[in-house]
């Protein structure tokens, strides 16, 4: 065996113990679809045999109803026949109380303890319930004793954002990554780039009025208010002010944001596939994701440049709500897709990745340590980091307030 492949085996030995996690209740969670009571008796069977339990917790809204149990719709099956009819069943006709339910709280040693003497019975599904009876997921008792190695969780939809510090991720209740100070100075410098983007709009619109006498002045001018009485220059200067989303965009490209941007879409695709998290694999992610920020934002734009286009127009204007919002729902992901590809987001360094696979590994090591639990509202909306970035960006327009030859761009 040669040097180079000793070092090699000894790196992958080296990323597998890394990404071997330590066992937890959240490790051992499985959070796969139950039944509800209105599903089919066949529905119910599917997901027992895929899951490989004899029962499984039916939920409403998420809140525990009870157990259904595999006996029991095989009993009901043989008496009542094979037919169509059998097969679908309502799950609630056949739910029964859950006899154990497990605190998010309690300890693996305890459910060992607890489960240790009944190995030989059959193996139901164990609720995980929280105090107010919702269903977090539930535990396999084969898998307290013989569990698998957790070697790449999956973990609930992951949000996070770029800063100028690194990469920050959430799961909605747990923060990793950037600190909340970064996503408030990250949200400073996006402010910085608006105020940029509309200064150097601004000075050029003004000399592009100067090369084309021709148009009125107003069509260039972005505080100036659209004429009734000339619906095509009101169209033309609707048409001419968006291009202030140029600059922004350009800026955005070459800083250091668009890098670290890339670095956070490419870690949480490779977590939500379940690959290890390196770089040799987390930089062949994409680059674009379906539920970034940035879709939203072009959802808005398209939305708000098709209704202020239409309204132009006297014939137009009764409808332009609704055909904004056609525009828009026809056109905003790909053009998300689009913005992400080519101005949010360039090809991530080493180092920027190394960031974001922190990020991620700190995230994932987190959520196992962590109790199963509900996120409250106030802290997936704190979680997302959006109100960070807006204080940041409310500090850079409450200080260029007072300086009178800028505060004119912000109104």
């Amino acid at each position: 065996m040669s040097d180079r492949d000793v070092r090699f085996l000894d790196q992958n030995a080296s990323v597998a113990t890394q990404e071997r996690w330590p066992l937890t209740l959240r490790g051992l969670l499985r959070q796969g679809p139950l039944p509800a009571p209105e599903d089919s008796m066949e529905r119910a069977l599917h997901l027992m045999r895929t899951y490989g339990v004899e029962a499984l917790p039916v939920t409403l809204d998420g809140h525990l109803m009870g157990m259904v149990r595999r006996e029991t719709l095989l009993r009901y099956a043989k008496e009542k026949g094979l037919d169509d009819e059998v097969k679908w069943a309502s799950v609630g006709d056949f739910i029964e109380p859950a006899a154990e339910t497990v605190a998010p709280e309690t300890s693996l040693d305890m459910l060992r303890e607890r489960w240790h003497s009944r190995l030989d019975q059959g193996l139901p599904a164990l609720p995980v319930v929280d105090k107010e009876g919702y269903c977090l997921g539930y535990v396999h008792p084969l898998d307290l004793f013989f569990p698998e190695p957790v070697w790449r969780p999956q973990l609930p939809p992951i949000g996070g954002m770029a800063t100028l510090f690194g990469v920050y991720l959430t799961d909605g209740r747990i923060q990793a990554g950037a600190s909340n100070l970064a996503l408030v100075a990250t949200g400073a410098f996006m402010g910085l780039l608006i105020f940029g983007s509309l200064w150097l709009s601004s000075w050029g619109l003004e000399r592009l009025a100067l090369l084309v006498p021709s148009i009125p002045r107003w069509v260039f001018n972005m505080n100036a208010a659209l004429q009734e009485a000339h619906p095509w220059w009101s169209a033309c200067a609707v048409c001419v002010r968006s291009v202030v989303i140029l600059p922004y965009l350009l800026l955005m490209r070459f800083s250091v944001l668009a890098g670290y941007h890339a670095a956070e879409h490419q870690t949480v695709h490779a977590i939500e596939r379940q690959e290890p998290l390196v770089v040799a694999v987390v930089r062949r992610m994409p680059r674009v994701h379906p539920r970034c920020g940035t879709n939203l934002v072009a959802a808005m734009g398209i939305f708000a440049f098709v209704a202020e286009l239409a309204s132009c127009f006297p014939w137009l204007q009764d409808a332009a709500i609704v055909l904004a919002g056609l525009v828009t729902l026809f056109t905003w992901r790909r053009v998300g897709a689009f913005l992400q590809a080519w101005f949010t987001t360039r090809p991530a360094s080493v180092h920027q990745l190394e960031k974001g696979i922190q990020a991620g590994q700190e995230l994932i090591e987190r959520y196992l340590q962590s109790y199963p639990k509900r996120p409250h509202i106030l802290r997936k909306i704190w979680c997302m980091g959006l109100l960070q970035a807006l204080i940041g960006m409310g500090i850079v327009a409450l200080l260029i307030s007072y300086i009178p030859s800028l505060s004119a761009f912000l109104r």
